[in-house]
């Protein structure tokens, strides 16, 4: 909620995302176009862990033109400990 009041109190305005409201979004001149929305950037608060699908679609969004932000850190760490070396490989190649 830390970087949701910094954003409110700078003036911005804002919607919270899932990754299944970002599956249907579409890129047009940098702007993510969304069923009943459109919008300048995504922005990831701070996060350790981020599941690989979840990083992949962020940064297709981004290769198609969106602006997609991280505050402070990169997430390179996946959540769970099912399937985990696959999954912390993945991540590790999404990065690359």
């Amino acid at each position: 909620g830390h970087l949701a009041k910094r954003l409110w109190q700078r003036g911005y305005a804002f919607d919270y995302v899932s990754d299944r409201l970002l599956a249907p979004a579409t890129v047009v001149d940098g702007r993510i176009k969304l069923p009943g929305g459109e919008y300048r950037a995504v922005v990831v608060p701070q996060t350790k862990l981020m599941p690989p699908k979840t990083l992949r679609r962020r940064l297709d969004l981004a290769e198609n033109g969106a602006t997609v932000l991280f505050e402070d850190v990169l997430p390179k760490e996946v959540p769970g400990a099912a399937d985990v070396e696959a999954r912390k490989a993945e991540m590790e190649q999404l990065w690359a």
